[in-house]
Parts: C-alpha cells; sequence; structure tokens
C-alpha cells in the first residue's frame, strides 16, 4: 500500500469515527468494552460504506470513459484491427466491418480481406513487417468494388527504442490500421491519364510544327522547278518524247503541291475543302506510287498465282 492510499484510508477512518461519535454520544461505565468493540465494529463498517461509495463513484467514472473511448475506436474514420504473429485477425472495429461487404468471423486469416491477385504481394508485406517496427503497403480489398486501401502495421514484439524483441511470439501481435484511398488512387490515375493527354497534344503540336515547316521548303522548292518548266518548254522544241516528259513532271509537281496543301493543313495552316472525286481515276494516278512501294518478291509472288 503506497502513501496516497494510506492517507486516503486515514481519512475515511477518521471521518467513519466522527459519524459514529455522532451516533454514540453517551456510552456506559459499566459496558465500557461492550462500547468499545462495539463502536469499532461500526467505524469499519461506516468505513466499508463510504469506501463502497467511492468504489461505486469510479466504477461509473471507469464505465463513462470506456464507452466513450469505445465509441472513438468504433466510429473512427479508419479500419482498426489486432492480428496475431500466425496473420490471424484477433479484433476488428464497426469501420473496418463496414469497409468489407461483410463482417470478417472470428479468428479469419488477415490474407482473406484482400484480393486474390495481390496475394504474393501480401505474403512479402507480411515477412517484413517482422522484421521492421512499421510497415505500411497500398493493396486492394476483396469487396464488389476492389477499393484500394492503404494498410499501417505496427510490430508490438519490436521496441521502440531498443528495436529488440521484447515479447514472446506466442504473446506478441500486430495492430494497425486500413485507410479507404480509392478516391485518391483514382485522383491519381485522372491525373496520370491527364498528362499522357497533354503529351501526346505536344508531340503532336510539335509534329504539326514541323510539318508545316517542311511544306513551306519544299513548296519554295516546287515553285522553281514548275518556273523552270515553263521556261524549258518556251525554249526547247517540244517532240512528242520531250512533251511525255514536261507532263510527267508538271504532274509529279502538282501532286506534290497537293501533298505540300496536306501538311499545311495538318499542321492547321490550310483550310479544308470537301469535294465529290472520281475513285477509279485517283487510284489509277496512285498506281505508280503504289507500285513502287510493293516489294518486287510480292510483285513476282502474284504475278506467278495469276
Amino acid at each position: 500500500m503506497d502513501a496516497k492510499e494510506s492517507s486516503h484510508l486515514k481519512k475515511l477512518r477518521q471521518r467513519a469515527e466522527e459519524l459514529n461519535e455522532e451516533i454514540h454520544k453517551v456510552g456506559s461505565d459499566k459496558n465500557l468494552d461492550v462500547y468499545k468493540l462495539l463502536h469499532e465494529i461500526r467505524t469499519y463498517e461506516i468505513e466499508l460504506e463510504l469506501q463502497n461509495d467511492d468504489l461505486r463513484q469510479s466504477e461509473q467514472t471507469l464505465s463513462a470513459i470506456s464507452t466513450k473511448y469505445q465509441r472513438l475506436y468504433d466510429d473512427a474514420p479508419v479500419g482498426y484491427f489486432l492480428m496475431n504473429t500466425k496473420n490471424v485477425l484477433v479484433e476488428t472495429n464497426r469501420t473496418l466491418d463496414l469497409m468489407l461487404d461483410q463482417p470478417p468471423p472470428k479468428s479469419v486469416p488477415f490474407s482473406l480481406l484482400f484480393h486474390s491477385d495481390d496475394q504474393n504481394e501480401l505474403y512479402g508485406y507480411l515477412q517484413k513487417i517482422r522484421l521492421e517496427e512499421r510497415f505500411s503497403f497500398n493493396i486492394r480489398l476483396k469487396t464488389a468494388e476492389l477499393n484500394w486501401v492503404r494498410v499501417d502495421i505496427i510490430n508490438d514484439t519490436v521496441d521502440d527504442t531498443t528495436n529488440d524483441r521484447t515479447v514472446s511470439l506466442s504473446s506478441s501481435q500486430f495492430r494497425g490500421t486500413i485507410t479507404d484511398i480509392s478516391e485518391l488512387k483514382l485522383s491519381e490515375e485522372n491525373r496520370l491519364a491527364t498528362e499522357e493527354s497533354m503529351h501526346r497534344a505536344q508531340k503532336l503540336e510539335s509534329l504539326g510544327v514541323l510539318a508545316g515547316g517542311i511544306a513551306h521548303d519544299f513548296n519554295n522548292l516546287l515553285m522553281i522547278i514548275s518556273g523552270n518548266l515553263d521556261l524549258l518548254r518556251n525554249r526547247v522544241t517540244q517532240d512528242a518524247r520531250s512533251s511525255r516528259n514536261m507532263a510527267a513532271i508538271e504532274t509529279a509537281s502538282n501532286r506534290a503541291a497537293e501533298l505540300c496543301k496536306q501538311m499545311l493543313t495538318y499542321a492547321g495552316h490550310g483550310t479544308v475543302k470537301t469535294m465529290a472525286i472520281d475513285l477509279n481515276h485517283s487510284v489509277r494516278d496512285m498506281m505508280r506510287l503504289i507500285e513502287s512501294s510493293i516489294p518486287v518478291s510480292y510483285t513476282h509472288l502474284r504475278a506467278h498465282e495469276t
């Protein structure tokens, strides 16, 4: 018994004797021994009643505190759990039960809370926590929505200051929290998708600028070719062969000019016009270009099959 408790008992006894004196103010000399005995018994009785009053008051106070902290524990914004060294759940709070499709039964393996595709990673995490004081990881719950959660585990078998094993494995346990991070995960995925879209847009913009520059330079070269072709027609006596050659040059220049217009349109410097075309004529015009791009071996194969 420490000094504080001894002082408290002395005060109780003093109070009991005062109450007893008020009840028995007059005593008899003939029955002095009996009176002293009764006085002592009554003093103890009153003392016990006072102690019982203190105990009842302390019990009520402890009950109120226990109810308060039990509500804080159950209604916390994160899920709490206790797990033994065999990776079996010992206790969960109400918040964790609500995170799951249904409350886990007693003595259920901790791994059954999580998605089957994440079991290998979970096994590695549970091995690491045995060697560390604290450990955190992200994983998916085995729920209909496959919510992403953050698991924070504290290893009670490791002392906070010395990092030594202080509790036997049979009585040790792990305690931790489970926090729903589905919205954070979705926000992160949306951010990454937005960054990827911006990156693609920047690449397309760079390609457009490059295509526009090439188109302008190529168009300047075509103007030189077309101008010199007109001069050549005026100066050279045209026979049938030279006329065909110059016509071929002019046709190629016109096609290249159309290609420049398409590149400028792609770069955002041109205007798009819709018009009806003769598809057969366009295919025939493109035959030479297509034939030049087909491998010779494929051409021979097609000729052999026909």
